[in-house]
């Protein structure tokens, strides 16, 4: 093997199929100087930290992104204005039971959609998103059209999001220009997206959890109103049950009423394929994303069926508040807020118009991360200029994140006379360019799985099936065509007025772009569809520990049904591929022996612990010592010979005889302050090999724990690469 010093790391050139250890961590990339790392070193706000990262192979992007943030995207990440909103302008259209209906079917299609997408994400991790499904399972050119029309549409949403923000301002009367209240939220933006992919984790955990809260809020407080218990001087003071169902009706303008909510309710669940975007920058993808998927059942069921079919108790279909507004910026058409004003409730409308403000922002926050990781994914690919690829030390997409946020001036055309019409526009090239990549997922998933039968491969070398396979996906992409087909049945026959040229395309003009998008893939890369024959299912596919992930699985099935839906504080036992011979003891911590909650002394494989381990994951500490011990054979055995693992800050070592004494020893070769991995048979363990004779020797080495990821299995595997041709401890 040989090595090779990139930006202060030492990087190990692996065999043939082995995966090249990569720092995938901000201060591990920054870190040249063990424990002296800084405070704005680690948040990545130093001028060193926006140079250029250069790793060979390998995902540059950081996995810092902890469960709870996968968690929180997946149940509340795309709650915007969409839900509301937008949904005002639904009720009006179709009424109540059309609002509930037409929610609950986009809901089981994005049901199907995220298992589809959960499944290869797992199964094939990769940084930049599902365009890359489409490139491999459909077609390149394909591929081509879904990266940049995923890429646009976050493009647009950023100034659509701004505009709502500013506008929502205007609810209390505040006589500021709206350029002033873009800026500031134009600048909040930049400041949460300059701390990453952490930074934009922590956001979106505490604005889902914000959101979330105040949704069940206004169920609890629906239902007391709907029973009668509103003040008394509100329109709730006696009671009102489902009499709005009735009177104006539950359905409004027919067929064409209910066909015109779809499209409202596909951008309410716009940005719900997050989740396996940011599985990219997860600590534990294998064993977080799955879970996290789930979640999104929930958020269908509770938060937009329950929550819209209050809404529909409560606000009459004909409030002539809902007619005319715009359908996603006038916070004054909320249902929520109406809803709010009615009851009389003293400061509640303004209370649900701060959360609006804290959705809508975070969708901003969310335009700017998903844009750039795919931009830059799709410069790494070669469809995008080479400059998009940058990522800087501290696990940045730079210039990806810069064109992201400049799109974002865009809002500022609000300021003129023409900005309303500017605003239509950008509003109708968002409508369904999420459709196309939710079917695109679909799709992907249909051929993968068609390919891995026509390869003879079992099921059950999948590590996480969707909910109803293959036949979700057909369901899923079913209700697609339909959306499609009723939102061209109110392009040519709008519910008021005759039927326009500006109407159609502002109904439909993200069909065109797509198009466009797919012209230039296929001129560029002049390849059609890919046959099922020729698709790959090898390459960059994740390697299992099955044994020890049938073992997750078995715990799963016997656990009860809340520790099932609550995620688990434990550490991690995912699948890591495993690596013969090594092994990883958790010690107590100084000062807390005790450690109920985890075993002392348990011996794990590298399988399950190995990534865990390096990244502090187990007790949630982050600076505590942690212990990889690596057990060679017997001396005159010919098995593997000792391992010699230098990690960052090794300390000291200990050797562990078999009858359980312990003895601290010098350090077995020199060691370095830096991320490497540097392997060979030690010299001192060697000696003490041969003067114990046959007694099993344990080598640990303790280290401060670093705060980012390491992939040690992949490190281990590389190691024993090289090691092979060694049976027997060569003689100095």
């Amino acid at each position: 093997m040989t090595s090779e010093k990139v930006e202060g790391v030492l990087m190990e050139e692996s065999s043939p199929g082995v995966q090249q250890y990569t720092s995938s961590g901000s201060d591990m990339a920054l870190e040249e100087k063990g424990e002296e790392l800084g405070f704005w070193t680690r948040l990545g706000c130093t001028p060193e930290s926006f140079k250029r990262r250069r790793l060979t192979g390998g995902n540059q992007l950081n996995q810092t992104l902890k469960s709870r943030h996968l968690h929180m995207i997946a149940i509340g990440g795309s709650i915007g204005a969409g839900l509301f909103v937008g949904s005002g302008s639904a009720l009006a259209k179709g009424g109540p039971a059309s609002l509930v209906l037409d929610f609950a079917i986009i809901g089981v299609m994005m049901f199907n959609v995220v298992h589809a997408l959960g499944e290869l994400a797992i199964l094939f991790p990769v940084s930049g998103g599902f365009y890359t499904y489409s490139a491999r399972f459909i077609s390149p050119a394909w591929g081509f059209a879904m990266g940049w029309n995923y890429v646009f549409q976050w493009l647009v949403v950023l100034p659509l999001e701004l505009t709502v923000t500013s506008l929502t301002i205007t609810y209390w009367k505040v006589d500021i220009s709206v350029a002033v209240w873009i800026t500031v939220f134009l600048v909040a933006i930049v400041i949460i997206n300059i701390f990453g992919v952490l930074g934009y984790g922590e956001e979106e955990f505490w604005a889902s959890a914000i959101k979330l809260t105040a949704i069940v809020i206004f169920m609890i407080t629906a239902i007391v109103l709907a029973c009668g218990g509103g003040p008394k001087d509100g329109l709730y003071g006696q009671y009102w049950g489902a009499r709005l169902w009735y009177d104006p009706g539950a359905f409004r303008n027919g067929f064409k009423g209910f066909c015109s909510v779809f499209v409202t309710a596909a951008f309410a669940f716009f940005g719900t394929e997050l989740v396996g975007l940011a599985a990219a920058e997860s600590r534990t993808p294998l064993k977080s994303l799955p879970s996290a998927i789930k979640q999104v059942f929930w958020r269908i069921i509770l938060f937009y069926i329950l929550g819209l079919f209050f809404v529909g108790l409560l606000v009459r279909s004909d409030d002539k508040r809902l007619l005319g507004a715009n359908t996603y910026s006038d916070s004054n058409a909320s249902p929520f807020v109406i809803a709010a004003k009615d009851a009389g409730l003293y400061g509640f409308d303004s209370f649900i118009n701060v959360i609006i403000l804290i959705s809508v922002l975070s969708i901003g926050n969310s335009a700017v991360y998903a844009g750039s990781r795919t931009l830059t994914a799709i410069s790494e690919h070669g469809y995008a200029p080479r400059i998009f690829s940058y990522v800087d030390k501290a696990g940045r997409p730079l210039f990806s994140t810069i064109l992201v946020i400049v799109f974002g001036g865009l809002a500022y055309v609000n300021v003129s006379g023409k900005g309303p019409v500017i605003f239509d526009w950008l509003q109708a090239l968002s409508g369904l360019t999420a459709l196309f990549t939710w079917g695109s997922i679909c799709y992907s998933h249909i051929r993968f799985r068609a390919a891995w039968a026509r390869q003879g491969r079992s099921l059950d070398e999948i590590p996480f099936k969707a909910c109803f396979g293959v036949y979700g996906s057909w369901v899923g992409l079913f209700i697609i065509f339909v959306v499609f087909i009723a939102q061209f049945y109110i392009a040519v026959s709008p519910l008021k007025g005759e039927a326009s040229a500006e109407g159609f395309f502002k109904a439909y003009l993200a069909l065109p772009v797509v198009l466009f998008f797919w012209l230039c893939g296929w001129l560029w890369k002049r390849q059609g569809w890919t046959k099922i024959e020729d698709i790959d299912v090898d390459t960059g596919r994740r390697e299992i520990d099955w044994e020890e992930h049938n073992r997750e699985i078995d715990r799963i099935k016997q656990s009860s049904f809340l520790k099932r839906v609550k995620p688990n504080k434990r550490p991690s036992k995912a699948p890591w591929g495993g690596v013969k011979g090594a092994s990883i003891s958790l010690p107590p911590e100084d000062g807390d022996p005790g450690q109920k909650k985890r075993r002392d002394g348990d011996i794990y494989s590298t399988s399950s612990v190995a990534h865990r381990a390096v990244n502090g994951h187990h007790a949630g500490h982050r600076d505590r010592l942690s212990t990889i011990i690596l057990q060679p054979a017997r001396h005159g055995s010919g098995e593997e010979p000792c391992i010699r693992l230098s990690l960052p800050f090794v300390s000291h070592s200990k050797v562990a005889r078999s009858n359980g004494t312990t003895r601290t020893t010098p350090k077995p070769g020199k060691t370095s302050r830096t991320a490497q991995t540097s392997m060979s048979v030690p010299k001192a363990s060697r000696d003490l090999r041969t003067e114990n004779g046959d007694e099993e020797q344990i080598h640990v080495y303790r280290f401060p724990m670093p705060r980012v990821s390491l992939p040690a299995a992949p490190m281990l595997g590389s190691a024993l690469d090289g090691l092979k041709a060694s049976r027997e401890p060569s003689a100095n």
